[in-house]
């Protein structure tokens, strides 16, 4: 945990660097993080692959940041692949989620050998081409609801 004196003197020294059109400031604690990721990695078997979402942090220094230790990357959209590229992530350790992939986008993808998309549905899959040099994951929605509350289903024609 870091103590208070401590943020103070970070916020000090960050202050300077800050120009007039600077409206938020992110801050990372990178020995946290760096615990929580080898804690993620102690959890499960040696050779798992663990990929984070870009959505949850896009600034690119962090995305490096996770590359460097070893993590991939789960990208929502081909601008997020794109990101994940620039931060240095190999295209084996990308996974692309986008649900609604386009052809120009599937194409696009096609150039980076060792990828995975996840594809959302049979009209979808009909879209790649039969040597796609990536990785096809399925995504099943077998319409079984949980008893979730309506606003988390995601099985619904809404959703």
């Amino acid at each position: 945990m870091i103590q208070t004196e401590e943020i103070a003197r970070i916020m000090t020294d960050m202050l300077p660097k800050l120009g007039a059109e600077d409206t938020a400031v992110i801050g990372v604690n990178l020995r946290a993080l760096t615990s929580r990721l080898r804690h993620l990695e102690d959890a499960f078997p040696e050779g798992v692959q663990h990929s984070i979402a870009i959505k949850t942090n896009p600034h690119p220094k962090m995305l490096e940041f996770l590359v460097s230790q070893g993590f991939g990357l789960e990208a929502a959209s081909i601008e997020e692949v794109r990101m994940a590229l620039a931060a240095g992530c190999s295209p084996a350790q990308i996974i692309f989620d986008s649900p609604v992939k386009t052809r120009n986008e599937i194409r696009e993808i096609s150039s980076f050998p060792g990828i995975l998309a996840n594809v959302n549905s049979l009209e979808e899959l009909d879209r790649f081409d039969a040597d796609f040099q990536g990785i096809l994951g399925i995504r099943i929605n077998p319409q079984v609801h949980t008893g979730a509350p309506d606003l988390y289903d995601v099985s619904k024609n809404e959703s």
